[in-house]
C-alpha cells in the first residue's frame, strides 16, 4: 500500500467516525432528529429527587409531565420562534418541534407531591422521596393441640 493510498484509507476512516459522532459529514449541514431529547440533569438531595431539563422558549401549556413505574416522562412541543416562512437552512441546531425525555428515577418518589419551576429556560421538577413505611410488630399467639 503506497503512502497516498494509506492517507486515503485514513481519511475515509476519519470521515466514517465523524459521521457516527455527529450524524453528518464534515462541512455538511447538521440537523436535529425529528423528536429530540433535551439536555437533562438528575440529582438527589436528602429528601428529594430533582430533574432539570433545558427547554428554552417553552410555555407551560406546551409541556406534559407524567410519572409511572418509577419513570418520569416529560414531553411537549417547542414552537418555531421564527414562524413559518420559506427558508433553506444550511444548519439547524436550535431545537423546535416535538420533544420527549424519559428518566428512570434513582429512588422511589411521591409523584403527587411534585413541584415544578420554570425559569431562564430550565424546567426544574422536584420529587419528594417516598419515606419507607415503618415496620409494624405483630403479636403471634400459637395455640397448642
Amino acid at each position: 500500500m503506497g503512502t497516498f493510498s494509506q492517507f486515503d484509507h485514513l481519511q475515509e476512516h476519519l470521515e466514517r467516525m465523524w459521521e457516527r459522532l455527529t450524524g453528518g459529514s464534515p462541512g455538511q449541514p447538521r440537523f436535529l432528529p425529528p423528536v429530540f431529547e433535551p439536555p437533562t440533569d438528575v440529582y438527589q438531595t436528602a429528601d428529594a429527587v430533582v430533574v432539570v431539563l433545558e427547554i428554552s422558549g417553552m410555555r407551560g401549556r406546551d409541556v406534559e409531565v407524567s410519572i409511572a413505574d418509577g419513570r418520569l416522562t416529560v414531553r411537549g412541543e417547542k414552537r418555531d420562534p421564527h414562524g413559518h416562512g420559506e427558508r433553506v437552512y444550511s444548519q439547524m441546531e436550535i431545537g423546535c418541534g416535538p420533544f420527549a425525555r424519559t428518566i428512570t428515577l434513582p429512588a422511589p418518589v411521591e409523584g403527587e407531591r411534585a413541584t415544578l419551576r420554570y425559569e431562564d429556560g430550565l424546567l426544574e421538577i422536584t420529587l419528594p422521596k417516598r419515606q419507607p413505611t415503618a415496620a409494624h410488630r405483630i403479636r403471634v399467639t400459637v395455640r397448642g393441640a
